[in-house]
């Protein structure tokens, strides 16, 4: 004879589910850049875009002359060149049937009911995805291939890029040029993420070729590819990422171009010496001081490294011994120069071993919408409240199913590249693996 068990009469028992109201974090959120972008002047790109002027040449007509040959200078003539950005649409959608949108509130889900869960989630990977695009360098690209595969499910992203703009669940193409190519066989979806080596795991064997570029897909035939605004890297560049900018080539226009700082081969070391060429490179070409800049946190890791055999340990006042305490304050790293202080903000979809110094004040937000809902009642700002719209069927007809859309239009512009320098090939240990002595 036996007591009835918990296995022998597992038919009565019910299975209680936790309903927090909250999941944990499972991934990066933040989109720092992308916020700080939200405190540049913003004028909207109307018509055919917004054109600008970049000054890049005054006249200099002048000069000592002789009391014999008092003559004035030849007239000369400055130069202004015409950039032109337009509007960039990024646009994020999420749905639903009526049965889940029914049957998935109250007690019957996890945790916030279904309809909450996924506008939340819809409007998180959107401002991702727009803070990813305010960093790129204009065509989309979120990572490239470091070396060719033959039939493998994984692949590694080359640097200084590294994986850091990549997701798990992200559907991604790959395109053999980053400007003017084509797409290298199917779609495939990220299935995991290995931050240590850079390897990420796809769905489906695949050879593919070094040097290849990955960009978020959006169907199974339409990618992002080739379609982003000019972000921070576009306008920190001389060439190496973008040949052309807002419409202007860049051999043929030098004066779009930004100040970079590179090893022929090889890594920099990080140091003071470094950092401070990179201030007085902006001074010498357009006499201007930085007053920001952006790295990821191995930048910050290296200048802690940098300045870790100087710590010392105060003594206070009741204090017998040291506190012993380490650690840092990020919000207050940065660099003093000229009686100002730049402060390192820092971005987590930033590329590895690189730093851009850059002037707040020459930045401009060219944007027709801000992130937003589409509806019927929207206007063209959008409206503040999710809209389900009904989806209509292939055949004809609406499915019973509803679906939400986020739609941003916007575009960045720089006033005076060469306000900003690019210090890249930074050794950098923790993102980029580099020995730094």
């Amino acid at each position: 004879m036996s007591a009835t068990a918990t296995t022998t009469f597992a038919g009565l028992l019910v299975e209680t589910f936790s309903r927090d109201r909250v999941f944990a974090p499972f991934e990066r959120a933040f989109a720092k850049f992308h916020e700080g972008t939200q405190d540049w002047p913003n004028e909207e790109p109307l018509g055919k875009g917004r054109t600008f002027g970049i000054r890049t040449k005054d006249a200099h007509s002048t000069g000592s002359v002789s009391e014999a040959s008092g003559t004035t200078p030849t007239l000369r003539q400055p130069e202004v060149l015409q950039a032109n950005v337009d509007a960039v649409q990024v646009v994020g959608a999420v749905g639903w049937t009526e049965l889940m949108l029914s049957a998935g509130q109250g007690l019957g889900s996890l945790g916030p009911d279904v309809l909450t869960d996924h506008i939340d989630m819809v409007t998180r990977n959107s401002t991702q995805a727009l803070n990813r695009l305010s960093l790129g360098h204009g065509t989309a690209r979120l990572a490239a291939v470091e070396a060719g595969t033959s039939s493998a499910t994984t692949f590694v992203c080359r640097l200084p890029e590294h994986l850091v703009q990549l997701r798990d669940n992200m559907t991604i193409d790959f395109y053999d040029t980053d400007t003017g190519g084509s797409k290298q066989g199917a779609t495939e979806t990220i299935s995991d993420l290995d931050f240590e080596t850079r390897t990420v795991t796809i769905g489906n064997s695949r050879s593919l070729t070094a040097g290849w570029g990955v960009y978020q897909a959006l169907t199974s035939a339409i990618s992002t590819y080739g379609v982003g605004p000019f972000g921070l890297r576009a306008w920190a560049d001389n060439g190496g990422l973008t040949s052309a900018i807002a419409g202007l080539t860049r051999s043929g226009n030098p004066g779009v171009n930004a100040n970079v700082i590179q090893a022929a081969s090889g890594t920099l070391l990080y140091s003071e010496k470094l950092m401070r060429k990179a201030i007085h490179r902006i001074f010498f070409k357009c006499g201007m001081e930085p007053d920001e800049a952006w790295c990821n946190k191995g930048i910050i890791s290296e200048h802690l490294n940098h300045l870790v055999g100087d710590r010392i340990f105060m003594l206070t006042p009741g204090d017998s011994v040291p506190k012993y305490q380490i650690g840092h304050n990020e919000r207050d790293i940065g660099f003093q120069y000229g009686g100002n202080f730049i402060p390192y903000k820092v971005d987590g979809d930033f590329p590895a071993r690189e730093i851009v110094f850059l002037k707040k004040s020459m930045f401009r937000r060219h944007q027709l919408r801000p992130l937003n809902w589409i509806g019927d009642d929207s206007g063209i700002d959008g409206v503040a409240k999710a809209m389900l719209l009904q989806l209509p069927a292939s055949g004809g007809g609406y499915e019973l199913s509803k679906v939400a859309l986020l739609l941003a239009m916007v575009n960045y512009g720089n006033r005076m590249p060469k306000s900003i320098c690019a210090v890249r090939t930074v050794a950098d240990e923790e993102l980029g693996g580099d020995s730094v002595a």
